[in-house]
């Protein structure tokens, strides 16, 4: 079976991911507090969207009025 030329034409860039957009607005939501480390809450989210045990979703920060 050949390979297909699709990806050989992507040599070493990165794979795009999509996420769910529960995931996506969590991120985006709980980086943009002051304070928060992003690739903290990065492994948060991750380990939650593999549904590791006993992972859980960072809290999600309240909306200003």
């Amino acid at each position: 079976m050949a390979s297909d030329p699709r990806n050989e034409r992507r040599g070493n860039r990165p794979l795009e991911v999509r996420m769910p957009l529960e995931f996506k607005a969590r991120l985006q939501a709980t980086t943009h507090n002051a304070g928060t480390d992003p690739s903290k809450i990065t492994k948060q989210l991750l380990a939650w969207w593999l549904r590791e045990p006993g992972a859980e979703l960072p809290p999600r920060p309240e909306r200003e009025s």
